[in-house]
C-alpha cells in the first residue's frame, strides 16, 4: 500500500540510473536486472506506508544472486 501519487519523474529517475550504468560491469543478465532491483528500491522505498508493506519486495530483492566487486 503506497501513501503516494507516482509521476513520470520516479520512473525517469529509475531509468536514468540504468543508462548511466557502465557496461563493463555486466558479465551476465542477472547484473542488470540486480541493477533495475536497486533502482526501483532507491526510487520506491521510501514511500511505502510501513515496514509489513515493503516486506516482499525487500524479500524477492534478497533472492536475487550477490557478487562483490569493487566500485567505479
Amino acid at each position: 500500500k503506497f501513501h503516494y501519487n507516482f509521476n513520470m519523474r520516479d520512473f525517469a529517475s529509475i531509468f536514468q540510473g540504468l543508462t548511466l550504468s557502465r557496461p563493463d560491469f555486466f558479465q551476465q543478465p542477472i547484473d542488470f536486472v540486480r541493477l533495475f532491483v536497486h533502482e526501483c528500491n532507491r526510487v520506491f522505498e521510501d514511500r511505502f506506508v510501513n515496514a509489513a508493506a515493503f516486506a516482499p519486495a525487500a524479500a524477492s530483492a534478497a533472492s536475487a544472486p550477490s557478487r562483490t566487486r569493487p566500485c567505479a
